[in-house]
C-alpha cells in the first residue's frame, strides 16, 4: 500500500506519483478506484480518462466502484477513515514533504505493526 502526498488531484500529478510508486514497489495487477477525478466522472460512470488509458496500457486492470455508492469501495473508504482519524485530524502540514513523512510513518505502522480485525487480528505484512 502506498500513500503519496499531492497538492492536487489532476491526472498528470497522479500519474507522476504513481510512476514513482510503481518504480519502488512494482506494478499492481489491479487498482480499485471511485468515479471522481482523476479516475472518472460521476456524470459518465466508467468513462475512460487519460490516466485510465495509461494504466490499462501498463497492463493494470481498473475496477470502478458504483457511482454515489461508497459501500462498493468499502475497503478504501475504511482506509481513508483510518488515515483521516489517525494522521490528518487536528493537524496542518507546512509542506508536502512533512505530510509525506507522516504518511510514511503511518503506512509502516498500518502494514507492519497494527493488527487488523479483517485479518483475524494479524498484521498485513
Amino acid at each position: 500500500m502506498a500513500i503519496q502526498a499531492c497538492d492536487n488531484e489532476r491526472g498528470a500529478t497522479v500519474k507522476e506519483r504513481l510512476t514513482e510508486v510503481f518504480q519502488r514497489f512494482g506494478l499492481p495487477a489491479r487498482i480499485n478506484v471511485d468515479n471522481g477525478p482523476p479516475w472518472g466522472s460521476p456524470r459518465n460512470p466508467g468513462e475512460i480518462t487519460e490516466l485510465s488509458i495509461w494504466l490499462i496500457r501498463l497492463g493494470i486492470r481498473i475496477s470502478f466502484s458504483r457511482p454515489y455508492h461508497p459501500q462498493t469501495n468499502g475497503k478504501i473508504e475504511r482506509f481513508h477513515r483510518s488515515l483521516k482519524a489517525e494522521v490528518l485530524e487536528g493537524r496542518q502540514f507546512s509542506t508536502l514533504k512533512e505530510a509525506q513523512a507522516a504518511f510514511d510513518r503511518w503506512r509502516d505502522v498500518y502494514n507492519l505493526q497494527r493488527p487488523h480485525q479483517a485479518l483475524d487480528y494479524k498484521v498485513p505484512m
